[in-house]
């Protein structure tokens, strides 16, 4: 397989090679944020919304990105035409950069902010995976919806990682976490979902969650579809309770969750509501990226 290539700091170099300062903050104290995208047809999907996430995240850690919009989006089209990526997924990552002085202080740093941008090849994940549907485990880590840190895609992901160890121990796809307040937050990789009576529910921002891209998405489409969205605190047994729930996030989609803690989420098979919003939204990604290229 030919190596693939990565942007950093304005070059773009091969994985292998060395290229980010060891003492860099992203590296040494996870000082940064990143965002993962979905490419289809050469075109990142809802690029502009994920690019604004990431600002407003850098924008709390007082980081600003020296390039703008049109640039990102012209580098990351030569990061995939150099590495003949037409379906990929693509990481931008954005680190404080090297400072002059040790310490959890920033201080002066030397040259900027740290910019990588990787494409890797994504053809999605296998169809079997949807007709099933994925199985979770509800975390003992707690979502801390007072942190700042819970509403930004901070490089610090240590929470989530040992969440998801925990949910892979459990023979789970995922783990799901409740938070501070003893509410449903979110997965360890995804915003949740649940279809109570044909309407959807799905915690609010405030119950510590990002405000994912795709879950923004599938409430605009759920909107267009007139099905009621209710963005409120939901409880474990609410949730358990529920007659059909999902999981989204930028690379699956809409991912039918079909089981939870060794229990049935209502007949055990994905619901219709879950097939139809994922089908919906997989044309939105169709038709955007289609339209764009």
């Amino acid at each position: 397989m030919t190596e693939l290539v990565v942007y950093v700091n304005g070059s773009f170099v091969r994985t292998s090679e060395p290229s980010i300062a060891p003492l860099d903050r992203g590296f040494t104290l996870g000082d940064g944020v990143f965002e993962t995208m979905r490419v289809d047809n050469g075109q990142t999907f809802r690029l502009g919304a994920h690019l604004e996430r990431l600002r407003a995240a850098l924008a709390q850690l007082d980081i600003t990105l020296p390039h703008g919009d049109a640039e990102l989006e012209a580098t990351i089209g030569d990061l995939l035409t150099s590495n003949g990526l037409r379906r990929a997924s693509v990481r931008l990552a954005v680190s404080r950069g090297v400072p002059e002085t040790r310490g959890l202080m920033p201080g002066r740093i030397r040259l900027g902010p740290t910019v990588v941008i990787q494409a890797e090849p994504f053809a999605g994940y296998p169809q079997e995976q949807y007709m099933r549907g994925f199985s979770a485990v509800f975390a003992t880590i707690r979502r801390n919806e007072t942190s700042p840190t819970a509403y930004i895609k901070s490089a610090n992901y240590l929470d989530s990682i040992l969440v998801r160890m925990a949910a892979a121990a459990a023979g789970a796809d995922e783990g799901l976490m409740l938070n501070m307040a003893g509410n449903v937050a979110c997965g360890s990789m995804s915003n949740v979902f649940a279809v109570t009576e044909g309407r959807l529910r799905t915690p609010p921002i405030t119950a510590g969650i990002l405000a994912g891209i795709t879950r923004a998405t599938v409430i605009e489409i759920a909107n267009r579809e007139h099905l009621l969205v209710v963005e409120d605190d939901l409880t474990r047994e609410e949730f358990l309770a529920s007659d059909e729930a999902f999981l989204t996030n930028s690379l699956m989609g809409v991912m039918p969750l079909t089981r939870v803690d060794a229990r049935s989420i209502g007949t055990g098979q994905p619901g219709p509501v879950t097939c139809r919003l994922s089908d919906l939204y997989e044309e939105m990604v169709q038709r955007e990226t289609t339209w764009r290229a």
